[in-house]
């Protein structure tokens, strides 16, 4: 029904589609999308999946109110407003620029001679060694 709703109020008399008013967006189009985006994760989502957002977001939550709200939240934003400055500054270095850029072109390299049987085997192997490891502990 919504959909035959908006469908009839985007459409103009000659068959295009025009956007709708902004007071319709914000009353009807937006609240309506928003409310059948909150019915498909209530009947889709696993409860686990559920309870681990729930988990996460409140974490998050007080995580940002700490840093908000407290004094070594305050001393830690300064800080790190320092140190994000600093990394800045390194990081648009004419030195640091060719650091990156030297760092990639090995990278692409070392790809293209590690392109063998051989070396996917190993990583193949990589990977039970890892799955034997998390078995181990």
């Amino acid at each position: 029904e919504f959909l035959k709703f908006a469908g009839g109020i985007t459409l103009s008399t000659t068959g295009k589609l025009v956007a709708p008013p902004l007071m319709v967006t914000h009353k009807l189009i937006l609240p309506a999308l928003w409310e059948a985006v909150k019915e498909l994760w209530r009947s889709c989502t696993p409860q686990r999946a559920k309870d681990w957002f729930q988990i996460v977001s409140s974490s998050l939550y007080h995580l940002l109110d700490v840093l908000r709200n407290t004094h070594h939240g305050m001393i830690f934003r300064s800080r790190a407003t320092t140190v994000g400055a600093d990394i800045v500054d390194c990081v648009t270095s004419d030195t640091s620029r060719q650091l990156i850029i030297d760092a990639m072109t090995t990278l692409v390299k070392l790809g293209e001679a590690l392109h063998t049987p051989e070396f996917k085997s190993l990583l193949s192997q990589l990977n039970v060694l890892g799955v034997r490891m998390v078995d181990a502990a």
